[in-house]
């Protein structure tokens, strides 16, 4: 039996050399039994297993273990490299004394292989998954996400488990054209619909194309739903810039005031505008597929007319002339010839006629509208200086204004200490005084974000050091209440101005004021797939409830004076940049700063 095993078995002595070995084990290992009985099991193990081997071992022989299974290197008598899966117990004598080992051994290599083949090409799949340039969904049939890639996890957050129509399109029912629906209800082999997203916003509207197809089991039932998005706002831009530029060339075409022919290389007519038919008396219908020679180019400028259009070059000519109203009578007309290249091949001509009467016309008031340009200019100029002098008279009243009312506050906050001083024991009255402290201390913010705003976008961008901006506006706390601030981007160079502190100190002061249970402040960075710069703002305090996102950058928002967030948005504005929020409730708040890589400063 041990003999034709189809597994191989072997016998070892205490001094760990082979006693016996049976065919498949010979054969597995490439040497016959008289070798292997010269041989020790450590001869035969690879040295990367040979110390787990003896562990075991030993442990085996003192009776801490009955036996022991590993997947272990073997070395092959041509010295090739297999992995076995050995399986090792003791034999003892009615004493209990070991006597000897038995190993029982299965070659695994093409196993092992298959499963890490299997793996690269799962870690491959997986990879193509996490990077392509789509958002990708699988949805169960009771529409419920089990997977999506992390460009879905990236706008959407943690959508495992979830809704599909919920967490993808806000939503508290299956959406109207659901692509899925179709695949689980129609058996749709593939579904596809363009739709505006409900995140969008109409500034920036967000355009997706989303294709279903079915994932089946091995009995072609369909278990679920692969859905992939695409996002197609810039071809849906580019499609209306198309759509408006056809329509514009269409109004420029039949508006403009030039008479505007199409021809074939036979200069046979193809299209004409409204103004070549008041110029030359011919409908539309009367004239296309007809020749120009035909038409409008008199019997007598017949041979001019061949010569001048084989002079026709890339870049056109222009000649003046007469040509063949449709009664018979002369037109004054200058004409100018391009040829119409598709793919670097001339398809035709374009023909622009110009009454020389009108021209002059035209001329005369083109010098009137240079005229009135120039008047105009020096209007805006004038208008320019006065605007720079009231900004300047702004900035000083601004300036003294501030100054006065930040000394009446150290008045008010001065008496308001004495005062409570003296009524110590006057609680409602403590309570008064306490809000008109808050109050002054309200004042002095709306102070500071007044003296921000009105230097907003007055300095240029030049690269700063965004690690010494963070220490900086943390410098400005007396006091950060034991909050530890991890700064990593101290060899972080940026295109910004003296406003980078003030974002930094807005953001710190709101975590101390708002956070609650803050205890660490952690600044950091990170690249994205596009070569974008995140900084990356995050706290571990009380976060921001979700009723206060949609709202929080807007003017008035929030527990303070509600301008620090504002002023932080406007500031990023002015900068290129973009701010998220993507903190979570009793957990922290979070705020991503999107820096474009054409917004850094150049490598120097």
């Amino acid at each position: 039996m041990v003999q034709n095993a189809p597994i191989g078995i072997a016998t070892i002595g205490l001094d760990n050399h082979f006693l016996s070995a049976n065919e498949a084990f010979c054969k597995i290992l490439g040497y016959i039994e008289t070798e292997l009985q010269k041989l020790t099991f450590n001869d035969l193990t690879h040295p990367e297993s040979t110390p787990e081997s003896l562990t075991k071992m030993q442990e085996l022989t003192n009776g801490k273990i009955s036996s022991f299974k590993l997947e272990k290197q073997y070395i092959k008598k041509d010295k090739t490299a297999i992995t076995g899966k050995v399986v090792v117990s003791i034999i003892r004598d009615h004493q209990g004394n070991p006597s000897f080992f038995i190993a029982q051994l299965e070659d695994i290599t093409e196993h092992k292989n298959a499963e890490a083949a299997l793996i690269r090409e799962r870690d491959k799949l997986n990879a193509i998954a996490e990077n392509v340039g789509a958002g990708i969904v699988i949805v169960n049939k009771d529409y419920k996400i089990m997977y999506a890639n992390k460009l879905i996890k990236a706008n959407r957050g943690e959508v495992e488990g979830k809704f599909c129509y919920t967490i993808l399109n806000n939503l508290t029912e299956i959406c109207p054209d659901c692509s899925v629906k179709k695949v689980f209800e129609q058996n749709s082999p593939r579904d596809s619909h363009e739709y505006l997203s409900p995140y969008s916003s109409p500034e920036k509207p967000a355009w997706l194309e989303i294709i279903a197809t079915p994932l089946k089991d091995n009995n072609g039932n369909i278990t679920a739903a692969l859905e992939v998005t695409f996002d197609i706002s810039e071809n849906k831009q580019k499609e209306k810039e198309l759509k408006e530029s056809q329509q514009k060339f269409k109004t420029i075409f039949n508006e403009n005031p030039a008479a505007i022919c199409f021809s074939d290389l036979n200069h046979h007519i193809l299209e004409i505008n409204t103004k070549f038919s008041a110029l030359f008396g011919y409908a539309s219908k009367e004239i296309i597929g007809k020749s120009l020679f035909e038409t409008i180019i008199a019997p007598e400028k017949e041979k001019e007319a061949l010569t001048f259009i084989k002079q026709v070059s890339e870049h056109g000519i222009d000649v003046s002339g007469i040509a063949k109203h449709k009664d018979g009578s002369n037109v004054h007309a200058s004409v100018s010839v391009a040829p119409i290249i598709v793919e670097e091949r001339k398809i035709g001509y374009v023909c622009v006629y110009s009454d020389i009467s009108d021209a002059v016309l035209a001329h005369k008031n083109s010098v009137k509208a240079l005229n009135e340009t120039l008047a105009a200019k020096r209007e805006l100029a004038a208008a320019l200086k006065k605007a720079e002098l009231l900004n300047d008279k702004l900035e000083v009243i601004g300036s003294f204004t501030r100054h006065d009312v930040r000394n009446k506050l150290t008045t008010i906050t001065g008496n308001t200490f004495l005062a409570k001083k003296q009524v110590q024991n006057n609680r409602s009255l403590i309570v008064n005084l306490n809000q008109i402290e808050a109050a002054s201390h309200n004042i002095v913010r709306i102070l500071e974000f007044s003296k921000a705003y009105e230097a907003l976008g007055n300095q240029a961008l030049i690269p700063t050091n965004a690690g010494k901006a963070i220490d900086e506006a943390a410098s400005l706390f007396a006091d950060l209440h034991g909050t530890k601030i991890i700064n990593e981007c101290q060899n972080l160079n940026v295109l910004a101005d003296q406003m980078l502190t003030t974002i930094f100190h807005n953001l710190i002061d709101n975590s101390l004021r708002h956070g609650e249970t803050v205890s660490q402040i952690k600044i950091h960075t990170q690249t994205t797939p596009t070569g974008n710069l995140k900084i990356i703002y995050e706290d571990n305090g009380a976060g921001i409830p979700q009723n206060m996102k949609k709202q929080l950058f807007q003017k008035g928002t929030g527990k303070g004076t509600g301008y620090g967030l504002y002023l932080i948005k406007r500031t990023c504005d002015i900068y290129g940049w973009t701010i998220t929020e993507q903190g979570t409730e009793s957990k922290g708040a979070k705020f991503e700063f999107t820096i474009p890589k054409n917004k850094l400063p150049k490598p120097t």
